[in-house]
């Protein structure tokens, strides 16, 4: 038995999810500190992290496609912005 305790990762903290290259092809899902991520770069070339999950269907956002207002979900084709507000809905 060990008299070390594994203390808990810090979730409010930067932390890195890939290597800039890494964001080139396409979104990208990853596992980190537990939690699902997507990670892309907007139109503009801006790198954004958001949850891998859309808020309308539950449809993991790493399967759509990067346009220039930010991340499009692949089956109702919201958009995301870098931030994670939806800024098209397509009705």
């Amino acid at each position: 038995m060990s008299d070390f305790a594994i203390e808990p990762l810090i979730h409010d903290a930067w932390y890195i999810g890939a290597w800039s290259h890494e964001l080139d092809g396409g979104p990208i899902a990853r596992k980190i500190l537990g939690e699902d991520v997507v990670l892309f770069r907007s139109g503009d070339g801006t790198a954004a992290a958001l949850e891998d999950r859309c808020c309308h269907r539950g449809v993991k956002l790493s399967l759509g496609a990067p346009v220039e207002q930010g991340l499009q979900c692949g089956y109702h084709g919201l958009v995301f912005d870098g931030g994670g507000a939806c800024v098209v809905n397509p009705g």
